[in-house]
């Protein structure tokens, strides 16, 4: 089963020039909560290859709430952005470029992600304030996050 996070322990040549990735913390993708902002044809797909693997996750739309059966089909549930920052491993953004999706990652955004988290950009650069993104990144790596 893939593996969603990987953190090896930093001082462990041996586990990492031999490929041993057990012998550091690895997360296995369905226990992972992937939070996918916004759900449009790609973040659908998405959602459908993650149900397959049995992933936790949640999703955020802009404009409404998923029926009952849209959750059941594609095994997400609808939720507001904050909580699905604050409950994802993964997040995954999804939207397109508005003046109100422009930098909705912003500090606040990645203030409110957990410790360890992964990012992903599947939509435009402009979503993303970049200097908000180099800060997150500075801090993840001065607390061992990936």
């Amino acid at each position: 089963m893939p593996g969603c996070l990987r953190k090896v322990v930093p001082n462990d040549q041996t586990a990492i020039k031999s490929g041993d990735i057990q012998s550091g913390d690895l997360t296995e993708l369905p226990d992972c909560s992937v939070g996918l902002v916004g759900f449009g044809d790609i973040a659908n797909k998405t959602a459908l290859l993650h149900h397959a693997f049995g992933v936790q996750k949640t999703c955020c739309t802009r404009l409404h709430p998923l029926t009952e059966d849209e959750e059941l089909q594609y095994g997400v549930r609808y939720t507001a952005l904050l909580e699905l920052l604050a409950g994802s491993n993964i997040v995954s953004l999804h939207v397109p470029v508005t003046k109100e999706t422009e930098h909705l990652a912003d500090a606040a955004f990645f203030g409110r992600m957990q410790e360890g988290f992964l990012f992903i950009n599947t939509a435009r650069g402009e979503l993303v304030e970049e200097r908000h993104w180099r800060g997150t990144l500075r801090r993840e790596a001065l607390h061992g996050g990936t």
